[in-house]
């Protein structure tokens, strides 16, 4: 399980758990209460090292890259996202989970909240992404 939860933390663990039969399809629903699910999610975010600065691809693939690609075939977000700054995707972040119920809650530290809307900016851009802010 380390490599498939590496950078989650405890709410993002939580949260993906409550979602598993939408971003795992072979997945049933999470058949424990609300305690579980965070328990869970603790011991799943503590078989990560402790969190270091990340560059944003790397968050985009732990914290997006499981339902979503940039261009790709697989829900792509470019044009959803088509034309949107880094200031306007990374306010995005906080309310995704509103706008769709198949949606965690992106729980990331500020650090790679930023880090991820900028290299999300950049790609739908189709330009060469700057990994630190």
């Amino acid at each position: 399980m380390r490599p498939r939860v590496r950078g989650w933390d405890a709410g993002f663990a939580s949260d993906m758990l409550a979602h598993l039969e939408v971003t795992r399809g072979t997945m049933p629903r999470f058949a424990g209460n609300e305690q579980d699910r965070a328990a869970l999610g603790r011991y799943l975010a503590s078989l990560n090292p402790a969190l270091a600065p990340v560059a944003g691809r790397q968050v985009f693939e732990t914290r997006c890259g499981s339902c979503h690609t940039i261009d790709g075939p697989f829900r792509p977000l470019k044009n959803a996202l088509r034309g949107a700054g880094a200031e306007q995707i990374e306010a995005l972040l906080p309310v995704l989970d509103s706008m769709s119920p198949n949606m965690p809650h992106f729980s990331a530290p500020d650090s790679q909240a930023h880090a991820l809307a900028d290299y999300m900016a950049h790609a739908l851009a189709d330009e060469p992404a700057k990994e630190a802010r």
